[in-house]
């Protein structure tokens, strides 16, 4: 089994942080699901906030940095509790 190596860190504070994810290794990420946890709360990318029975994780696909630099998460809005119980 190939143990991932990634890079996470922000810049910025409150609303104005920029969340920075780099996928480090030489192969790349398909389907993979999101998690941050801040002050004890778990936000996942791309889950619906609508109705717990249509919450989904929203996977995200990312090619090695070596390859494509990965864009910054620039929009909180695209994280939500919503599902957070979904393992």
């Amino acid at each position: 089994m190939v143990r991932p190596e990634t890079r996470f860190f922000t810049c910025g504070e409150a609303r104005d942080a920029v969340l920075y994810v780099r996928n480090l290794n030489d192969f790349e990420w398909k389907g993979a699901a999101l998690r941050v946890t801040k002050g004890g709360k778990t936000y996942l990318l791309g889950v619906e906030g609508l109705h717990i029975s249509t919450s989904r994780i929203e996977p995200i696909d990312l090619p090695p940095e070596s390859l494509q630099p990965s864009n910054p998460f620039t929009d909180p809005s695209l994280f939500t509790t919503r599902g957070e119980e979904i393992p």
